[in-house]
């Protein structure tokens, strides 16, 4: 795969693109200007798009003449168009795993630099809501606390489930194996 640096001028959007972008343009607006621009625009043999719409309308719109672009000019058009639904498309299949959401977010100093990422939801209401903002980070010393614990309970429990087992040997073969006492003693 090779990336190429095009003019802004010569890149050109899919004239039906089928994805309505214009709310997430603030939302990739501020990725780029905290984050970086890091994945590069998508484009067929004429430099037309076939991933990356949002991106570059925010590239635009932030001054950029010149785009970083992987040219996809091994593509039939009829492959160009199922790339272009599958990657937009794909998106919205994935969820979100809420127990891991929060723990991310909770780790995070100012929640208010992801709102925008999370325009129906008040994320300090979110995070209060279940369970509190005041969460401790997990650290090195909270887990080998909690696998301590995890571990000290495991053998607690072995014990415990030694204590009901015995170990008998084959009269004939000598091969031993363990039986549970109740089933021992129901015999």
């Amino acid at each position: 795969m090779q990336i190429k640096m095009l003019p802004v001028t010569a890149i050109k959007p899919y004239w039906r693109n089928p994805r309505n972008n214009e709310n997430a343009l603030e939302a990739v607006k501020k990725s780029i200007a905290d984050y970086g621009f890091n994945q590069p625009i998508v484009v067929d043999g004429q430099n037309v798009i076939i991933a990356g719409h949002t991106r570059f309308k925010v590239l635009q719109e932030m001054g950029q003449t010149q785009i970083p672009c992987v040219i996809k000019d091994d593509l039939t058009a009829q492959q160009a168009k199922a790339y272009r639904i599958a990657d937009n498309k794909s998106g919205e299949i994935a969820v979100w795993d809420m127990d891991k959401l929060m723990q991310e977010l909770r780790e995070i100093k100012d929640i208010t630099e992801m709102q925008e990422y999370f325009p129906d939801i008040d994320l300090q209401k979110f995070l209060e809501d279940t369970g509190g903002v005041d969460f401790e980070p997990v650290t090195q010393a909270s887990i080998d606390k909690i696998e301590g614990e995890l571990s000290t309970q495991f053998q607690d429990r072995s014990a415990e489930q030694q204590d009901e087992y015995i170990e008998l040997a084959c009269p004939h073969c000598a091969a031993i194996f363990a039986l549970s006492k109740s089933d021992v003693l129901k015999q």
